[in-house]
């Protein structure tokens, strides 16, 4: 059996994990054919007295057991892991230079620091911030997301169907307003479930960044939207992360189209001509991302996929 790779990804502590949170092993497992041993970044420090501070807090509120105390107490104190970290808003996580990045992005512009070894990271805003803190920010950008058309191919063909992509918080919420007029995605789906239904849209609007991605990732037009009046709609950080992975693939920033009413025709007239340059990254942009990542991956690359004239 072949030595597993240490992978970082956030979990949900029940049912399928979020979409692009599950990306990561899906992703990772058929690059290399070799399994991924989750492993937790936040109890990992460059920094021995706080990392012993963090896991010792853990243990007493009882959010990690006796054995998983014991195991991050000798990563930190005898052998520090290196673990990838690929895609989602995670760098702020990172505490150890042993981490490798390949990848991922920030959830927020205001991160003071982070530590890690960078190969990839997801666009130029992630560039900017890190070399703002001093870092040595990489060259290669792109969402490892935009690998998923050569690992996987949807089982389904276009239909004549407008895609609504929700963050999870949001999927049930409207799923019941608006389900019997739109194809609502559930991003807690099985993976390929997920694929094969942006597939089988002509267009998506979503509010999840990785709905915009793989939509784009497939080449199915797709837009990113807010519906206002949600129950949850505050979500975690600032919207550096959609600028960020906008950089990546030439599209300009952009505020999110507000939806609150919802007809078949109002989606046609919300995509004005400035619009239409956002909704989906050329061909050629795409193939770059993907080969920039393929060039820079920090493991070994199985041989269908590490030829990457294909990509050019």
């Amino acid at each position: 059996m072949s030595k597993k790779i240490n992978l970082y990804w956030y979990q949900h502590k029940q049912g399928y994990g979020n979409f692009g949170d599950e990306l990561n092993p899906y992703i990772i497992e058929r690059l290399t054919y070799k399994k991924v041993k989750f492993i937790n970044i936040k109890y990992l420090f460059d920094d021995r007295w706080l990392a012993f501070k963090t896991i010792s807090k853990a243990i007493l509120r009882k959010e990690i057991n006796v054995f998983t105390y014991l195991q991050y107490i000798f990563y930190n104190f005898i052998k520090m892991p290196e673990v990838l970290l690929v895609i989602g808003s995670i760098l702020e996580t990172s505490n150890s230079s042993k981490n490798k990045i390949w990848g991922a992005g920030f959830i927020s512009s205001k991160t003071k620091k982070v530590s890690g070894t960078f190969y990839a990271v997801r666009g130029l805003r992630t560039v900017q911030k890190l070399r703002e803190m001093g870092n040595n920010a990489p060259d290669a950008i792109g969402d490892p997301a935009l690998l998923l058309p050569i690992i996987y191919q949807p089982k389904v063909k276009a239909q004549n169907k407008i895609g609504i992509i929700p963050h999870y918080q949001h999927y049930l919420e409207l799923k019941d307003k608006f389900g019997e007029e739109f194809t609502v995605i559930n991003l807690l789906d099985p993976i390929e479930k997920v694929i094969d239904e942006i597939s089988s849209c002509t267009i998506t609007y979503s509010t999840s960044l990785h709905g915009i991605i793989v939509s784009h990732a497939y080449q199915v037009p797709s837009l990113w939207a807010e519906f206002p009046g949600l129950t949850f709609t505050r979500l975690v950080g600032d919207n550096i992360k959609f600028f960020d992975y906008f950089s990546s693939v030439g599209i300009s920033d952009y505020s999110p189209l507000e939806f609150t009413n919802l007809e078949k025709d109002c989606f046609s007239r919300v995509i004005t001509n400035e619009l239409k340059s956002n909704l989906l990254p050329t061909f050629e942009m795409i193939q770059k991302r993907q080969a920039d990542l393929l060039l820079t991956a920090p493991f070994e690359v199985i041989d269908k996929y590490r030829s990457i004239e294909r990509y050019e």
